[in-house]
């Protein structure tokens, strides 16, 4: 169930946002080793990403940040991806 952020402020007064994403990929066996840190779990292991969402919400937060800020077109590209893969 999706909520708004100005939902969850009056309810709670706070927000509880997700934790590191790289360091939880790592602990489940995620190979971040890579000019795109988390990005490359992003494309090789979905599973554990959203298996990390999962642990911060049943744990709490109410929101989730991305891990995506790596996953640009240049990025990508200059990693390997070709222009159509990347995009």
């Amino acid at each position: 169930m999706r909520v708004t952020l100005e939902e969850t402020l009056r309810r709670n007064g706070l927000m509880v946002i997700d934790g590191s994403m790289s360091t939880a990929l790592e602990r489940l066996g995620a190979n971040l080793n890579s000019r795109l840190w988390t990005a490359k779990a992003l494309a090789e292991t979905p599973d554990l990403v959203k298996q990390v969402h999962l642990d911060y919400f049943r744990a709490g937060a109410d929101c989730g940040i991305t891990c995506s800020y790596q996953a640009t077109i240049p990025g990508l590209t200059e990693n390997g991806y070709t222009r159509d893969e990347a995009k």
